[in-house]
């Protein structure tokens, strides 16, 4: 009788472990494939925890975007003498942050903002639905306007999505938006641009392997620390130390 109560009991915690594990990984993936903002809500709800617990540094230069800002674990080490931290939600398309700039940027009134985001929006990784150019170009749009809302009179920067050499039709695409963007930091005073890819790559022109972690997509340690000298430097030179 002990056995057999003890067998009901762990298949009872099996059910519900199993349960709950399922829908943390349908959670998870619905983020990726869902085109509705709200996906992201637990994310930006733990932000706003973490800055209760913690709140970040005053006058701060605040890096928004998706997993390349995400994972950027070093971002504040990398940054210094700047000041700065990161507000990053892996996945995320441009509607996202710009359906959350006020809870990501507002708050934390930035000296400046650098954003880097696009990425998942014009591959299909993971489900994507892949946007077109001028969905892209609209959806920056609403961005830059939001962002210029949430952070009155500061800078703003776009860094250059990353280009894919294994794709050219979506190489090509990345290279418009990348053009766009430049395009849009030179008409508008408000509108920065810093395209630090160069130091990515060979003297072939080829993507170099030793900035790239295993899942060739995401840069790896090295990258992000050449990667944010690049940035670093161009911030320095704007905004002083």
């Amino acid at each position: 009788m002990k056995l057999i109560r003890i067998t009901v009991i762990a298949s009872l915690l099996l059910i519900i472990f199993g349960g709950y594990a399922y829908q943390k990984l349908k959670q998870e993936g619905d983020k990726l494939f869902s085109e509705d903002p709200r996906v992201w809500e637990t994310d930006i709800a733990a932000f706003e925890a973490a800055d209760q617990n913690q709140p970040p540094p005053q006058d701060a230069i605040v890096f928004i975007g998706s997993s390349s800002i995400r994972f950027w674990d070093t971002l504040s080490e990398d940054m210094q003498p700047l000041v700065a931290f990161g507000r990053g939600f892996g996945g995320a398309k441009i509607q996202d942050v710009s359906y959350y700039t006020d809870r990501i940027v507002r708050p934390y009134q930035p000296r400046a903002v650098v954003v880097y985001i696009g990425a998942n929006d014009f591959n299909d990784l993971f489900g994507n639905q892949v946007k077109t150019y001028e969905q892209g170009v609209r959806w920056y749009r609403v961005l830059m306007d939001r962002l210029k809302q949430a952070a009155p009179g500061k800078p703003i920067y776009f860094l250059a999505l990353r280009p894919n050499q294994d794709n050219a039709q979506l190489g090509q695409l990345v290279e418009k938006i990348n053009a766009f963007l430049a395009t849009s930091a030179m008409e508008d005073d408000r509108l920065h641009f810093i395209d630090a890819n160069a130091v990515f790559y060979d003297d072939s022109g080829k993507m170099d392997d030793q900035y790239m972690s295993w899942d060739t997509i995401h840069i790896n340690d090295r990258g992000y620390k050449v990667w944010g000298t690049a940035i670093k430097q161009r911030l320095q030179a704007d905004l002083g130390r």
